[in-house]
Order: structure tokens, then C-alpha cells, then sequence
């Protein structure tokens, strides 16, 4: 039995391809486009009713309105301002002015533990331009030194304020300032204390210095409350001042 020859049968390599997917289709937006779709939406306004034979909108609602904030003014109640000046100086500066005013006369002030409260006090009137001639406040030797003719040495054995002390003080601003009168004020207010009379809470000199000469005294207001003495100090300078004004004191040292 004759047997031909077996033919190899050839290899085939089969690839199985899968379908590729469509790429997702970009769409090109016209700008205008694109700009109308970013916008918020308008808000939609009522519709359209008819009105006889035309065809109306009815009137948009009043939009709501912002609240505005209210600042307080001078007319609205708010809290009252504190007295000043102190009640008790009011009067006297009322009196003082107006004696000043008639008669066309200035007065210059010199203080120190009142801390300027009797400058302030002659100031707070209005016109006080007419007879306020400028004040000093020479709480320290170093500012004496500089605005009250007063020299290192005068501090050397330095006691207190003296009622010597406030006479220097009222006739050197006097002739600084040209003033028809000068009112000057030297105490301790206090709390602290020193040993002697000068020295103790309350205690005060003061002196008024004319074309005539000077006069001074000296008193205690028998409290050791710092803020209380200062007004005090201010109030007793400015009734002895007053005094002064109106002729019940007339003793005048004559100066040099």
C-alpha cells in the first residue's frame, strides 16, 4: 500500500482586533454663545396679562432697600458730656470776666499743682480772648528754670511752695506778658506729705501780682484727695483774685 507523502499544513496566526471606541466628539461653542450660557439666568419678571388691547407687564415689586446705619448727632440723646469747668469755678469765672471785660484789663496765670485747671477755667467762657493773656503751667523746677526766671540754686535747699515762691512766679509772668494782673498758684495735692507745714497734703500759696505791687497768703483745704485739692486750689486762687478785683484787698508790697 503505497502512502503519499503528508503535506504540512501551515500555521495561521489569527489576531482578534477589537473594536477601538469613538473618541468622545468635542463640540466648538461660539463665544457669544458660551458668554450668554455662563451668565446667571435673568430673572424671569412676571408675565404678560392683557389690558384691554394691549398686552402689558405689571409693575416690578419695589426691590428691598438696604438699612442704612444711624450715627449719633448732638440732638439725639447721648450721654451727657461731664461738667466742665467745675461747677464750683463757674461763677467766679463769670464775675471775673465780666469785671475784666468793662474795665479792658488782662490777667496772665502762673500755676502748678492746679495743673492748668485755672487757665482752663477762664478759657472755657467764651470771649475770653478779650482778657485772658496767657498762662504758665510750672509744675517742675526744670520748667521754672526755663519760663519763671527761676535759677538751679533756688532749688538747692528747696521746702515747698512758699507764699515768697508764688509772689516770684506772679510778677516775673506779669512782666513777661504784659498783663494788667497775674494770677499765681504753688501747693501739694497730695497724697503723699512732707514733714513740714509747706509740705502737707492740701496746702496751698497763692499771689496776685498788679501795677500797685504784689499780695500773697497761704492756706490748707484740709483733705489729702489729689483730685479734690486740685479743683479747691483753682477755686481759692480765683476767689482771691476776685477779691483782689473788687478792692477787699488792697495791701499791695511794692516791688522792685
Amino acid at each position: 500500500m503505497f502512502l503519499a507523502p503528508r503535506t504540512p499544513v501551515p500555521k495561521v496566526l489569527l489576531l482578534v482586533l477589537r473594536p477601538q471606541q469613538p473618541s468622545p466628539r468635542r463640540t466648538c461653542v461660539p463665544l457669544a454663545r458660551f458668554a450668554s450660557q455662563s451668565r446667571p439666568a435673568a430673572r424671569q419678571g412676571p408675565p404678560f396679562v392683557a389690558s384691554g388691547n394691549a398686552r402689558t407687564r405689571p409693575p416690578a415689586a419695589h426691590p428691598a432697600r438696604i438699612p442704612t446705619r444711624t450715627f449719633a448727632s448732638p440732638t439725639m440723646s447721648s450721654p451727657a458730656p461731664p461738667a466742665f469747668p467745675p461747677p464750683s469755678l463757674v461763677p467766679l469765672v463769670a464775675r471775673i470776666a465780666a469785671l475784666l471785660t468793662e474795665r479792658r484789663q488782662t490777667v496772665c496765670v502762673a500755676e502748678t499743682a492746679a495743673g492748668g485747671l485755672v487757665s482752663a477755667a477762664l478759657l472755657a467762657r467764651p470771649g475770653a480772648s478779650a482778657y485772658y493773656a496767657g498762662g504758665l503751667t510750672v509744675y517742675t523746677p526744670a520748667s521754672r528754670i526755663a519760663y519763671a526766671g527761676f535759677a538751679p540754686a533756688d532749688f538747692v535747699d528747696y521746702r515747698g511752695p512758699t507764699p515768697e515762691i508764688v509772689e516770684r512766679l506772679a510778677m516775673h509772668t506779669r512782666s513777661t506778658l504784659g498783663a494788667t494782673y497775674a494770677l499765681s498758684e504753688s501747693g501739694i495735692a497730695g497724697p503723699t506729705a512732707g514733714p513740714t507745714r509747706t509740705r502737707t497734703s492740701g496746702y496751698v500759696a497763692l499771689a496776685v501780682a498788679t501795677a500797685d505791687g504784689v499780695v500773697s497768703k497761704d492756706l490748707e483745704t484740709g483733705t489729702f484727695e489729689r483730685q479734690t485739692n486740685m479743683v479747691l486750689f483753682a477755686e481759692e486762687a480765683l476767689k482771691y483774685f476776685l477779691q483782689v478785683l473788687e478792692g477787699e484787698v488792697t495791701a499791695f508790697r511794692k516791688t522792685t
